[in-house]
């Protein structure tokens, strides 16, 4: 469909002019548009309000995204560097780790986080070695396990 077609369908009968604005989910973004927002609709205008909010947003999910991707980056070198005995990649984890807590202070790693994820990574690699290096998850270990009993392990080839 043309995209004014579609622009006069959302502005007057559409998504847009019964629901507003919704998120993926259903979530209301932007609700009850005004008259003169709709219009600015079929000519292929979003209302101010609605773009800051969408602008507003974007800024919040990238800082946390951002702030996550540190946080696991660094747990998983103090991970790695205890594992492997690799003092320096300890060492520079620690650096990193206090670095982050004087930047991100309500959103400190602390020993508590540090100990939980030492936990979950020792459980990741007891899956891993479990399961011949893949990480299986614990709902649907049984599943597999019993479509691998299916296989034939025992390799016949023409003559028995």
């Amino acid at each position: 469909m043309p995209a004014g077609l579609t622009k006069l369908w959302q502005g007057t009968f559409g998504r847009i002019a019964r629901d507003g604005y919704m998120s993926r989910r259903g979530d209301v973004i932007y609700g009850d548009p005004s008259a003169a927002e709709l219009a600015g609709v079929i000519f292929g205008f979003s209302p101010a309000e609605y773009i800051i909010k969408q602008e507003k947003n974007n800024q919040k999910n990238k800082i946390d995204k951002n702030i996550s991707k540190e946080r696991t980056r660094i747990l998983k070198n103090l991970y790695v560097g205890m594992r492997t005995f690799d003092m320096p990649m300890y060492e520079a984890a620690l650096e990193d780790l206090f670095e982050f807590n004087d930047k991100h202070p309500l959103a400190a790693i602390v020993q508590e986080t540090v100990h939980r994820s030492m936990e979950g990574h020792k459980r990741t690699t007891k899956n891993i070695a479990r399961n011949n290096g893949l990480n299986i998850s614990p709902s649907n270990r049984y599943l597999i396990f019993f479509n691998e009993l299916e296989y034939d392990d025992d390799y016949k080839f023409f003559f028995t």
